[in-house]
């Protein structure tokens, strides 16, 4: 929501025409906009919107500034077990244990965090390329106004939000591991679809809509997948969170320098090749996961074991007293 909404507030801000040299521009050398013209954001201008951002920042913080001060927290019950350096040393060694999400299967566990990180990272790569290129794309790829290379980004956003609502739904009747199988090929077709037809207009429009939809539900799938075939502790829950961090780190600095190098259609480069190791990582974590088993559908089978039990060893007494 807050995505949609600052980039309809920061529109009115952006220029699409170098006036002077006063502007801090990104430069494009694609004549199908304004002719050799460049597009820019004056800098005096862009100060305003980040200013009200700013001032909605705040204001929204203040409530509950207010209400930490006035409902405080009682911190004067402090468990003997919270202050036993013992305890908190053995807590933290049981914590980064593997064996404490798959008891037995270090290897396994330590094997699916790894394929889960990575998956982290690509699909929050993705999902960073689009929100931060996606405008600029539009138009320097596309020709299109800032009004419309706005609602296009906008879309996206609103399509990720219904995406990821969505996805709680379709959970409740599809298993996790056919949901990121969709998710991972379908990323894929979008990175195809961008880099073959980002000359037409309205594909642009279906491959971010289409994005947006399957790329919301993508972190929140790999968790859910994830418990399945082991406990996700919360150091599993750190773990997984590394992936979208380095992401965000890395991934924008990266693909801004290349975008400068060699243009913008360097981003259809790049999505298509983080599209493809999502189509190929969900069978990589699927193999794996098998090796194991869902711990779920074991807890069901060792359930109806144990009732089947006592009733063989009634039957077993009643024979004999027969």
């Amino acid at each position: 929501m807050g995505s949609f909404v600052v980039t309809q507030l920061m529109e009115p801000f952006i220029s699409s025409k170098i006036p002077s040299n006063s502007y801090l521009a990104f430069v494009s050398n694609d004549t199908n906009i304004t002719g050799s013209s460049t597009l820019v954001v004056p800098s005096e201008t862009l100060q305003n919107g980040f200013w009200i951002i700013t001032a909605l920042t705040i204001a929204i913080s203040l409530p509950w500034f207010g209400f930490s001060l006035f409902f405080k927290h009682d911190t004067n019950t402090t468990s003997k077990r919270d202050c036993d350096g013992n305890y908190r040393l053995r807590d933290l060694v049981q914590t980064l244990n593997p064996n404490s999400c798959a008891p037995g299967h270090p290897v396994f566990v330590v094997i699916m965090y790894f394929l889960v990180l990575i998956w982290s990272f690509v699909v929050i790569a993705l999902e960073r390329i689009y929100s931060k290129y996606l405008y600029s794309f539009a138009r320097e790829q596309n020709g299109f106004t800032k009004q419309e290379a706005a609602n296009i980004l906008s879309a996206y956003w609103v399509c990720m939000t219904f995406g990821r609502f969505l996805g709680f739904l379709v959970a409740k009747c599809v298993h996790v591991k056919v949901i990121i199988f969709i998710e991972g090929i379908g990323n894929f077709v979008c990175a195809l679809g961008m880099y073959f037809l980002s000359y037409q207009n309205l594909m642009l429009w279906v491959r971010a809509c289409l994005s947006g939809i399957l790329i919301g539900p993508c972190h929140p799938s790999v968790i859910g997948w994830a418990n399945r075939y082991m406990i996700v502790t919360g150091t599993g829950m750190a773990i997984m969170s590394l992936g979208p961090g380095i992401s965000d780190i890395t991934i924008l600095t990266v693909v801004g320098r290349l975008i400068e190098g060699f243009g913008i259609f360097t981003m259809a480069v790049v999505v298509l090749g983080l599209g493809s190791v999502s189509c190929v990582l969900p069978f990589a974590m699927q193999s794996t996961a098998c090796t194991r088993g869902d711990r779920f559908e074991r807890v069901e089978e060792d359930a109806k074991d144990n009732d089947e039990t006592p009733l063989l060893s009634q039957s077993n007494h009643i024979q004999l007293d027969e």
